[in-house]
């Protein structure tokens, strides 16, 4: 069962996204203290405007989270929601789980957000299975190269 996170889940939301971070951005190096913040700011922003889920085994460890927040387009009147960090612990991961999540996250953003679209990101391609699998289409390609 999923659980709407606030304010009180910072520690424990801030623990999950350093554990992606570690994981899932590899040229990137977690810092702590931002991630807090970053964390705290999309917990204690309204309903409306973001959103942060988490899920718990029946012993109370955490399983994974979602972060997730609004971004107006620039070209159009259209709204989206983008995820931010979606993570599942490798002892939890398994597709019941992730789809408990994604369902959440659409009708968070159908009915709370009244977005037009909902955006993911993935790295892995067992990932984008599911996301397809879903609905989704890939819109896009990114690209990074370190400069500094």
């Amino acid at each position: 069962m999923l659980k709407l996170a606030d304010v009180s889940h910072v520690e424990l939301v801030a623990q999950l996204v350093h554990k992606f971070v570690d994981e899932e951005v590899p040229w990137d190096t977690p810092d702590t203290e931002v991630i807090l913040d970053s964390v705290y700011k999309v917990l204690s922003s309204p309903l409306e405007q973001s959103v942060g889920l988490l899920s718990f085994s029946p012993v109370g460890d955490p399983k994974g989270m979602l972060l997730a927040t609004v971004a107006p387009s620039m070209f159009s009147r259209k709204v989206s929601t983008i995820e931010l960090a979606f993570y599942i612990q490798p002892q939890f991961r398994d597709i019941k789980l992730a789809s408990e999540f994604l369902t959440a996250y659409e009708t968070w953003s159908k009915e709370i957000v009244k977005a037009d679209y909902c955006c993911l990101a993935c790295l892995d391609d067992r990932v984008a299975k599911l996301y397809k699998r879903r609905g989704y289409t890939r819109s896009e390609q990114s690209f990074i190269k370190r400069i500094k």
